[in-house]
């Protein structure tokens, strides 16, 4: 009786090879319901809003008495400069102007995305791109001490940067290829796990 080769891939433990099986890896884009990819950017957009709620909040309790120390807990995210953020209730914002203008228009980019329909990644990348280019110069500008910049400026160049970066993100997010293995014997497309392929 012929006994099994373990060096051929045909009679391996986990199953014939795909390479003995003549397959050929191609990459095709996951098929994600759109149910999925709306209730993600609302999840996003309501995490985003917590952030500038709980800014919105502590200048609120600010102005109401409380410490100016308390603004120091967003130094986290945010430089939280005076003289750079926006007055609310009489007080500055923990957050720059910019930032709170970047944290809206991912808002407002992440709720774009669930609302509109597909888009290819290209195209959205370049947009992102050249709607981050005025922020960079505003910012840039005034780091190297050229200029000073303006609140308006801060909020006008974030906002647009925001809702680009959003859409970008997102698109790139939903078409990320994914490798599967197309099978020309029988077309039936099956997901390889990366461990079988190494093996």
């Amino acid at each position: 009786m012929p006994q099994s080769d373990s060096r051929n891939p045909l009679h391996s433990p986990l199953g014939p090879h795909p390479s003995a099986l003549g397959t050929r890896s191609v990459y095709a884009p996951p098929v994600t319901p759109p149910s999925v990819r709306r209730y993600t950017a609302l999840a996003l957009a309501a995490f985003l809003g917590l952030i500038l709620s709980a800014s919105v909040a502590c200048s609120w309790l600010v102005a109401h008495g409380w410490a100016m120390q308390w603004r120091l807990l967003f130094r986290v995210i945010c430089h939280g400069m005076p003289s750079r953020c926006l007055v609310l209730f009489g007080v500055p914002m923990p957050i720059c102007a910019r930032c709170t203008a970047i944290y809206g228009g991912l808002i407002a980019g992440t709720l774009l995305f669930a609302l509109l329909p597909a888009m290819r990644e290209l195209p959205v990348r370049i947009a992102a791109v050249t709607a981050c280019l005025p922020m960079a110069i505003d910012g840039g500008t005034q780091l190297l001490r050229l200029r000073e910049s303006t609140n308006v400026l801060r909020v006008e160049t974030g906002l647009v940067a925001g809702i680009a970066i959003a859409m970008w993100c997102l698109t790139a997010a939903r078409n990320a290829p994914s490798l599967v293995l197309s099978t020309e014997r029988n077309r039936e497309t099956t997901l390889v796990h990366s461990s079988f392929e190494s093996s």
